[in-house]
This record gives structure tokens, C-alpha cells and sequence, in this order.
């Protein structure tokens, strides 16, 4: 089974899409190994307030759904983050999340699903129970918490391309 490093973007966002994969090529990943997916833009659905319900959702119909149709395990991550190592380098224990990537590691939450492995049949069950819509980050740890397969990374193997977020905020 093959193992794919997926980036969420939106249309409008690609050209972010496309210096995170630049970044994995310098790093020694594979052009093969990277795939961009395209989730939903807040401007094609005005009707939706809550942006992270769009994340969410472009998270569960895009990316799991990549893993799925392509029976691969999967590396989560978004358009605008960069890397310092390749992530197929990095040691990982089996049949668990792992959470690489992040904006900051609190006792009690973690802030941005920079990068995240998560293994097939993992992708399985997220896809078969979505929980109601919550942020992706949020989403991903309740699930690895209630299962006992999330691993959070000490240090965070990513960081982030200079731009400001639809959430209003510059990274």
C-alpha cells in the first residue's frame, strides 16, 4: 500500500498549494508521493457562516475520500505550510494518527492540522461516522483520543508560508 502526501486548497488559494508541494520536492519527497485536492471556498457558499464547517467538509468529501478511491494511507496537510524535513522520514508508529505539524501543542488542544498521517483504515472509519462539523484539528483529535491512536509530535515538523488566512489572520 502506497502512502500519499495530500494538500486542501481552494482555487483561489492554489498558488499557496503550489509552494507547499515546491517545498516537498526540496525536501526529497517524490512528485509522485503529492497529490492537491481542491475543498470549498467560502465565496461559493455564502450561506455557510462558519468557515471551519467548509474545512471540515472539503477534509471529509476531498481528502478522505482521496485515501479511499486510491487505497492509501495519507498525509494530511494544508496549503501554506512548509516543511523542514521530508515527512516520509520521519519514524511513525503503526495504526495510529500521528500529528507532525501544528501551530501550537496545548495540554488541552492543538491549533492547526499542518500535517497529520493518518493511516487507511483510519481514513475508513472518519469516513463512515463524520462527526458533526467541527474544526478539522478538533475533529482529528477527539477521534484519536476517544480511539487511543493519536501521538502528537514534541515539536512541530512544519511551519507556515507568509499570508493572511481567511480566518483574518496573518501567517
Amino acid at each position: 500500500m502506497s502512502t500519499k502526501i495530500v494538500i486542501l486548497t481552494i482555487e483561489r488559494r492554489l498558488h499557496l498549494a503550489k509552494v507547499t508541494k515546491q517545498c516537498l520536492l526540496d525536501v526529497g519527497v517524490n512528485e509522485n508521493q503529492i497529490e492537491i485536492v481542491k475543498g470549498y471556498d467560502k465565496l461559493d457558499y455564502p450561506n455557510i457562516k462558519r468557515l471551519h464547517h467548509l474545512v471540515t467538509k472539503g477534509f471529509i468529501e476531498k481528502v478522505l475520500q482521496y485515501a479511499l478511491d486510491n487505497d492509501t494511507s495519507i498525509y494530511y496537510t494544508e496549503c501554506g505550510t512548509l516543511f523542514n524535513v521530508n515527512p516520509f522520514d520521519i519514524e511513525l508508529k503503526e495504526n495510529t494518527i500521528s500529528w507532525l505539524g501544528y501551530i501550537r501543542n496545548t495540554k488541552d488542544y492543538i491549533t492547526g492540522a499542518k500535517l497529520i498521517y493518518i493511516p487507511l483504515n483510519i481514513c475508513k472509519d472518519l469516513v463512515s461516522s463524520p462527526p458533526p462539523m467541527a474544526h478539522v484539528d478538533r475533529y482529528i483529535r477527539n477521534y484519536g483520543i476517544k480511539n487511543n491512536c493519536l501521538v502528537v509530535a514534541n515539536k512541530s515538523y512544519t511551519f507556515l508560508q507568509d499570508y493572511e488566512s481567511d480566518w483574518g489572520t496573518k501567517h
